[in-house]
């Protein structure tokens, strides 16, 4: 019976440890070390690019791209007319990177989407990376 309990005991410790450890490893995973809070300081409005046809591009794929710290919001004025039926987000650990080499397509919450209408095309980065970013859309 001493043999059984000593079992018991051993495991129960090792689950609690492991529960322990899990729980603050997860604990230490989903906080966030820098601040991606709404700050009306970050947000940036891009007015003085205009589209090409039905077609709009915050830049060329060649850059410069724009900078896109951590929190940071932009409001990207597209000027097509109407809202967008495709909206696509780059970004690049470079201002000028190199296209199929260093840039990608945003996923996740390196570039949220926060709004698509007739005027504007809001992101914004929840990240804690510092990167740079181009926004392209389609309203045919």
């Amino acid at each position: 019976m001493t043999r059984r309990w000593s079992f018991s005991r051993a495991l129960g410790a090792l689950c609690f440890t492991a529960g322990v450890v899990f729980c603050t490893a997860s604990a230490v995973s989903c906080s966030s070390p820098c601040d991606t809070g709404y700050d009306e300081a970050r947000v940036v409005e891009v007015r003085d690019i205009a589209p090409q046809g039905n077609t709009y591009a915050s830049s060329d794929w060649e850059g410069p791209y724009f900078p896109f710290p951590a929190g940071q919001r932009y409001e990207f004025y597209h000027g097509l007319g109407r809202a967008p039926t495709v909206v696509v987000v780059n970004v690049s650990f470079e201002e000028y990177p190199l296209p199929g080499a260093n840039v990608s397509q945003a996923s996740g919450d390196a570039s949220l989407i926060e709004a698509v209408d007739a005027e504007k095309i809001q992101v914004r980065n929840d990240t804690c990376s510092e990167l740079w970013v181009r926004v392209s859309a389609v309203a045919p």
